[in-house]
Order: structure tokens, then sequence, then C-alpha cells
């Protein structure tokens, strides 16, 4: 496992709350990978469940325009653009309520059904 603050710290805006993602792919392969909240200054401090997906990558947004980032927990770019098929792709948005102990929250969940068994697009010709 490996401790995940997206890429750069900046693009974690949790970050300044001591709170970071713990990257694992629970599985016998890497096609289910999971994303925990941690404690930054001590991972081995969870905070909250582990979420996940098919090939899923975390990202930020606020989607509510309440002034606060939602995580957001997809397999919509590997399904789009990796090498295999994905059978179960989705997002999941996750509201975090910052406190001494901060919660999480399934906001929604969809499943990607326009994802689901698709071709890669290097494998499509080029009209389609």
């Amino acid at each position: 496992m490996s401790l995940y603050k997206c890429t750069l710290e900046k693009s974690n805006p949790f970050a300044k709350y001591d709170i970071c993602f713990k990257q694992g792919s629970p599985g016998a392969t890497d096609r289910h990978v999971t994303y925990t909240p941690v404690r930054c200054s001590d991972p081995n401090i969870v905070l909250g469940y582990d979420y996940g997906g098919e090939y899923a990558t975390l990202s930020f947004k606020d989607v509510d325009d309440n002034g606060v980032s939602e995580i957001i927990i997809s397999s919509e770019f590997w399904c789009t653009y990796g090498l295999e098929l994905c059978v179960y792709p989705a997002r999941t948005t996750i509201k975090i309520k910052l406190d001494n102990r901060p919660t999480f929250e399934i906001f929604e969940k969809e499943e990607l059904t326009h994802l689901k068994f698709r071709l890669p697009n290097f494998y499509l010709p080029k009209n389609a």
C-alpha cells in the first residue's frame, strides 16, 4: 500500500486538515483499487471506510457548490483509455464533514454503463 496524496499535495484539498488517502489493491490483481482516508501525519490512523472501484482513480471537485470539495473515486479514466475491458465501471462521490474526527458519506454512486465492456479508444476504427 502507498500513501496517496493525489500526486501533488496541493491537489488534495484535505491535506491541510491532515487527511490523506492510502491506495490499495485488495484483490489478486490491480483491477480493483481502493482509497482509505488516513491521517497524513500517521497513515496507520484510519479515518473511514475504504472506497474503491474497478481501475479507480481519486480526484476532488465541489459538485454541490457549497465551497467544500467532494471526493470522487471513478473508473472513468482507465475504462476509457486503459488497455483492459471494464466489467463494473462506476463513479462514487463522497462528502466529507470536517470535524475533529472527520466523517465520510456517500453522496452519489452511479454505474458508468457507457464504459461497460467498451474497447479502449485505440482499438476503435477512425470513423467509429
